[in-house]
Formats: structure tokens, sequence, C-alpha cells
């Protein structure tokens, strides 16, 4: 048995379907070009731009019930920031989740573009992302690096 068709059945659906689409890429060696480019460039932009981020985020983010900047802002500005922001956090959470099959650093991607979106249960979805001790000594390690206080987690 092939090592694609192991993946076929831990994955389930389909096996034809996938073995035709497993097929039909490796012969395209442009999207294997395209997709080690890609890999390699979520790997080297998340190596700099994430300590930058997690640098930023509030020591008392994860403790925080006060308001935010962002409801300080007249309406029009608010609705605009918080676009943006949706937006940035949807990008990195999706890069996130490429990243935990190529490398990168996903999960911490992951919670970074979970903590600029805004959508209902947010909050628990962060805390449970951060039960996991490796990914708040990981947190703390970059703030440390960066001459931050460290997070504070509830």
């Amino acid at each position: 048995m092939m090592v694609s068709d192991y993946m076929i059945s831990f994955i389930g659906g389909n096996a034809v379907l996938i073995a035709q689409w497993v097929n039909a890429l490796a012969g395209n060696s442009f999207f294997l070009i395209a997709l080690s480019g890609l890999s390699f460039v979520t790997f080297a932009v998340s190596l700099v731009i994430l300590p930058l981020i997690i640098a930023r985020i509030p020591g008392d983010y994860f403790l925080e019930t006060t308001p935010g900047f962002l409801q300080t802002l007249p309406l029009l500005p608010r609705i605009c920031l918080l676009v943006i922001k949706n937006m940035a956090g949807v990008v990195l959470m999706a890069t996130g989740i490429i990243m935990l099959f190529i490398p990168g650093q996903g999960l911490l991607t992951i919670i970074v573009g979970v903590a600029l979106m805004n959508f209902p249960g947010k909050k628990r979805l962060e805390l449970m992302l951060l039960r996991m001790r490796k990914i708040r000594r990981v947190l703390n390690w970059i703030r440390k690096k960066k001459g931050v206080r460290e997070f504070m987690f509830p």
C-alpha cells in the first residue's frame, strides 16, 4: 500500500477523487514550486511579524474586561478599523491553519488571528487554546525577548 493510500484511508472521503487530485498535482511542477514558495514566505513572515504583534498586545489582554481603544473612537473610524482588524485576523488564522501542515508557527499564528477578530465565543476559544502550557510559555518567552511584561493569564 502506498503512502497516499494510507493518507486517504486516514482522512476518509472519496478515495478515487483524492487519488485523482494528488496525481493531477504531482505532474504540475509550477504548483509544487508555488507551494514551496508559499511555505517559505509564510514561515519567514511568521518569524518576523508574529513577535511584533505579540509584543504589542497588552499584558492584561486575556483578563481584560474594560472597553478597548476602538470603543472610544467615533462610529465611522471604529467600523473601518474593525473591518481591517477582522480581515487581518482572518488572514492570520487561515495562514496559521496552513502552517499546521507546512513549516511555520501555526498555533501561535492562529492565536494572534483569533485575538484580532471579533466574534461570539472568542474569549472561550482563546481560553481553550491558552490551557496548553506550551502556548503560554512561548507567548511569554517572545514577550520577554522583546523586553515587554509577560501576559497575565486567568
